[in-house]
């Protein structure tokens, strides 16, 4: 039985293969930058349930969040990318408070 090959304008669904063609934003995958405060958001709920960061991004212990955030490289490898990549101010207006700024302080953003 052969694959089945879907067409939605100029995007092409097949097996596991997707290809988007075009250079309009309409069903593009989504952005570096998005991806990077999703895993933003999401390691600071994590953060919370740990202890480590209290609702509002108030901060029960800096030295300990900045310890845990070294010790989990890969849970924010798409925030550091960002980051480097000059997303810092985007990171920051997107999940305002003083756990972001030791996360991205911990990551090595200045």
């Amino acid at each position: 039985m052969g694959d089945s090959v879907f067409s939605f304008g100029e995007n092409r669904v097949g097996g596991d293969q997707y290809n988007q063609n075009g250079t309009t934003n309409i069903g593009k995958i989504e952005s570096h930058q998005s991806v990077a405060i999703r895993e933003l958001n999401d390691f600071l709920a994590w953060a919370e349930e740990q202890g480590l960061v209290l609702p509002g991004g108030l901060v029960t212990d800096e030295n300990r969040l900045r310890a845990t955030v070294r010790s989990h490289p890969g849970r924010l490898r798409r925030v550091a990318a960002a980051v480097a990549g000059g997303s810092k101010d985007a990171l920051m207006k997107a999940s305002p408070g003083i756990a972001t700024t030791l996360i991205l302080q911990a990551l090595g953003a200045a």
